[in-house]
């Protein structure tokens, strides 16, 4: 199927024994838009010189696994909080400076924080040495 749009723009589609597929050309024959449908599910893939998602009230995404790649860099400005959980974070500048800058209070709570010191973890036998060390009396309390 080709269906000739207003502007130039050419919608053709393809079946496929599994689905099939919509694609979506620009003027000069560039692909900018393809929706894939198939048993897993619609899929949609975008090319485009800029892409602008604009809500008016909440844009939600929900995903198994979410991946932003940046070859420049990436900007995240909110008027409020901005609030990151996760089960572990990881935050690495391989090259250069990590900045933290506060109007006010810096508050750090941890277990234990480690500055200025490459953490490792401790192997079996310092674990064991050191729950033992926590049992037994100091050698003076005799």
């Amino acid at each position: 199927m080709r269906l000739p749009l207003p502007a130039g723009y050419l919608l053709a589609g393809e079946d496929h024994d599994i689905g099939g597929t919509l694609h979506l050309h620009a003027p000069d024959g560039t692909l900018c838009l393809t929706l894939h449908l198939d048993a897993a599910g619609p899929r949609l893939e975008v090319a485009a010189h800029s892409v602008a998602i604009v809500a008016e009230k909440n844009l939600q995404m929900r995903c198994e696994d979410l991946e932003i790649t940046a070859q420049h860099s990436i900007s995240m400005i909110a008027g409020g909080v901005i609030s990151t959980e996760g089960f572990a974070q990881v935050m690495r500048a391989r090259t250069g400076d990590i900045e933290l800058k506060a109007n006010d209070d810096v508050r750090v709570d941890g277990e234990r924080i480690y500055l200025n010191s490459p953490y490792t973890q401790p192997t079996p036998d310092e674990r064991r040495m050191s729950l033992i060390a926590r049992r037994s009396p100091p050698s003076d309390a005799r």
